[in-house]
């Protein structure tokens, strides 16, 4: 994450403190100039371009050239090549730079603006731009000067006195960063660890690799077939003039559409597939015809409103509903967060960046549209906040526009300024999340809300969101959840009840919701780097989840039920077969992630192999287990060279006794910590790990406060919570007692 220190010669101390967005420094030093600097400078580290935005507040005028602002730094050496964007109490914004080590500086100057004012700094290769704002939205290009700096340089906030006996304090607020910045990790919002991608990591298990290529040829191919027969597919062509036609569909089912194409682009990552690679393309360019090209609505693509507009929409109605007049009902935030989000795992599976061209369109659009200054709407349907966020974090197309329109919609949510209409519990909009303690509402927009705040705590060190978004997970887990991992269990609402409300035989658990919390969790468990989240993560992706899709995968569930007396029958074409179709393909990536100088860390045991970066090089992970029928795993590293690194190993909540070896040498269990068992040496090629998961039966027992289930008891061995089925029993499932005292085998 965020690291602060002082750079160079200063008289006085420095100190960063953040708390509720604002992150307020005091540096003393005598000037960011001449040969040497003297400052106190907040980092993280960048590789390759990438951009930093933020808005001084407030400085101190500890001198008439005082300065707070945004830098790029090539070392923390005090005569290190640096550019950055600054203001001044007495002289406005300026563009400085260091062009060679230990050598003089110059200075642009910028708009006379004094704080507040925005700042920004970009790099493109060795060509560094300096901007300044009054608002954030007209900027002002300073100069573009070329400095030769290493591809891996630091990017941060630069806060002088301009005076060595004094310190100068400066609040600065709407921080925005883009590109590979190590402290904050694409997809995860991770600050502690970044997870391993997808598509370094090959399964070959018995469990998770069959579903995975029934998802790629049976699941998507059925899912594409009914939004071809239900014409969901042609509104794209109808919009862009190619065809005639009215709407077809629910008014959310282009976003049918963008997870369709966002499972189609994961699964070719994991394995090439022509004839669905060509179908895929084929719904691109439908979709990039139909967007909007010019005037107000430039970047949108919206269907539902596009055609209803021009005549009938679904049923045959008039629609004469504006984009965005509804965003409680309208669903159009998530249709729009589902594009974004197929344009960026398009990007990766193909490297092809017309798509994402068309999401950086949209993205400005909706930040034309909402923020500070301008409509304070939130989405009624959350989801877009993690994804502007993973749209931040692509090199060269994120921009911090995204980052601000992911923490307007988070702390704009219960704030209810501008006069906008309270949306109420449904949608979570009673109170901001920083003063949640629960969850309320319905539950799948939950649960991406808090996934993107979870990033936003991670990128910004927000402890006090942090602390808020993790007690709403800690009474999920603990006062809200079945034994499976299913949750949201009231059909009413499709979500939360009050605590320990769990009858067994109302129980919903949309599969939806398993998703979000896989999400969720998943970032979490890498922010925090503890095994308390990936051992629900995994309860979930074992049972809520996999529970959703039959084996042949011609079988989508939208709920999951704890009893049922009769048989389950196929979902219609909903939210929930679409999420299951791009989140099982996505499994591999929540397998491993890496944190620079401490080592690899092991979330999932996963037959399979993976080719992990790590120090400047590679390390392979070689996984042979029949996990989780069996408990032994065994692990083999494969290394060019002889490398020195701690490979964390998940040591799940149920494994008492848990064993493990390197080479035949015990390990010693009680360094265990947070639930991984850190293995540190120096690793050598076919160096061999093997742990001894024990996995007896065990009783799972609620909470005696949960009134419908005295007297029950679930079943579970390793991470598989058992059920009882008709037809494995000669009697009546509902008749069964297990005498408390009786064993399991």
């Amino acid at each position: 994450g965020w690291k602060s220190r002082d750079i160079g010669s200063v008289g006085q101390a420095g100190s960063t403190d953040y708390s509720a967005g604002v992150t307020t420094i005091a540096g003393s030093g005598a000037d960011i100039w001449n040969s040497a600097d003297g400052f106190r400078f907040v980092y993280q580290t960048l590789s390759g371009d990438g951009e930093i935005t933020a808005r001084v507040t407030s400085l101190d005028p500890t001198d008439e050239w005082a300065k707070s602002g945004v830098m790029i730094r090539e070392t923390l050496d005090p005569g290190s090549p640096f550019a950055m964007t600054v203001v001044t109490p007495l002289h406005g914004t300026s563009m400085q730079v260091r062009l060679q080590a230990g050598q003089g500086c110059g200075l642009d100057f910028g708009p006379n603006l004094a704080p507040p004012a925005w700042v920004r700094m970009t790099r493109a290769g060795d060509q560094f731009t300096g901007a300044a704002s009054s608002d954030g939205r007209t900027w002002t290009t300073i100069s573009v000067r070329t400095i030769a700096m290493a591809a891996e340089v630091h990017v941060g906030l630069c806060v002088t006195a301009h005076n060595n006996a004094l310190r100068a304090t400066s609040t600065i607020d709407s921080i925005g960063l883009s590109g590979s910045v190590a402290g904050w990790i694409a997809a995860t919002g991770a600050a502690g660890l970044t997870p391993v991608h997808l598509g370094n990591v090959v399964l070959n298990d018995g469990f998770w690799k069959p579903r995975i290529d029934t998802n790629r040829t049976v699941s998507i191919p059925m899912i594409r077939q009914a939004l071809v027969d239900n014409h969901t597919l042609d509104n794209f062509p109808k919009a862009a003039g190619l065809m005639g036609g009215y709407h077809d569909g629910f008014m959310w089912a282009d976003g049918d559409t963008y997870a369709l194409v966002e499972a189609m682009a994961i699964a070719l990552e994991l394995h090439p597939d022509p004839a669905l690679e060509s179908q895929m393309e084929g719904i691109i360019a439908n979709v990039i015809a139909a967007q909007v090209k010019s005037g107000p609505l430039a970047g949108y693509c919206n269907t539902y409103f596009q055609l209803g507009n021009a005549g009938r929409g679904y049923g045959g109605s008039t629609v004469t509903t504006q984009p965005w007049d509804d965003l409680i009902a309208a669903h159009e935030h998530v249709v729009a967060g589902g594009f974004l989000q197929a344009a960026i795992a398009h990007f990766r599976a193909t490297g092809r960046t017309y798509f994402l061209d068309a999401a950086r369109k949209y993205s400005d659009h909706m930040s034309s549209v909402f923020g500070e200054g301008r409509r304070s709407g939130v989405p009624g349907h959350q989801g877009p906040e993690y994804v502007l966020f993973n749209l931040w974090s692509v090199p060269g197309v994120g921009r911090p526009s995204d980052f601000e329109q992911s923490r307007f919609y988070l702390e704009e949510r219960g704030r209810h300024s501008g006069g906008r209409a309270i949306y109420g519990e449904f949608c979570q909009d009673l109170w901001p999340i920083r003063s949640s303690t629960e969850p309320l509402g319905h539950g799948v927009r939950g649960p991406y809300m808090w996934a993107g705040a979870t990033d936003l705590a991670g990128a910004t060190g927000d402890t006090g969101l942090l602390e808020a978004v993790d007690g709403i997970w800690t009474n999920v887990v603990e006062r809200k959840m079945y034994p499976t991992g299913g949750f949201g269990h009231r059909l009413y609402n499709e979500g939360f009840s009050v605590d320990h409300d769990l009858s067994s035989e109302q129980a919903y658990n949309e599969t939806c919701a398993a998703c979000g919390m896989i999400f969720w969790t998943h970032r979490l468990a890498n922010l925090r780097a503890d095994a308390r989240y990936t051992d629900v993560m995994e309860r979930v992706l074992y049972n809520g989840f996999a529970s959703g899709r039959s084996l042949d995968g011609t079988r989508l569930y939208y709920n999951n039920d704890m009893i049922r007396t009769g048989a389950k029958s196929r979902t219609g074409i909903l939210c929930c077969p679409m999420n299951i179709i791009r989140t099982t393909p996505s499994v591999p990536g929540y397998q491993y992630a890496t944190a620079a100088g401490d080592g690899i860390w092991t979330h999932l045991y996963i037959a399979g192999q993976a080719t992990i970066p790590y120090g400047g090089g590679a390390v392979s992970l070689t996984q042979e287990t029949a996990y989780p029928w069996e408990g032994a795993v065994k692990i083999t590293v494969g290394l060019p060279t002889p490398a020195p690194f701690t490979l964390h190993l998940r040591i799940p909540g149920w494994a008492a006794g848990a064993t493990a070896t390197v080479n035949g040498a015990p390990v010693d269990m009680g360094s265990v910590s947070r639930g991984y068992l850190p293995v540190s040496r120096t690793w050598q090629n076919g160096d061999v790990v093997q742990l001894a998961l024990p996995m007896t039966l065990r009783r799972l027992h609620s909470d005696p406060k949960v009134f419908a289930h005295q007297g029950r008891a679930a079943i579970a061995r390793g991470p598989i919570v058992y059920c009882l089925e008709a037809n494995d029993n000669p009697v009546d499932v509902h008749r069964i007692v297990i005498p408390a005292g009786a064993a399991l085998s």
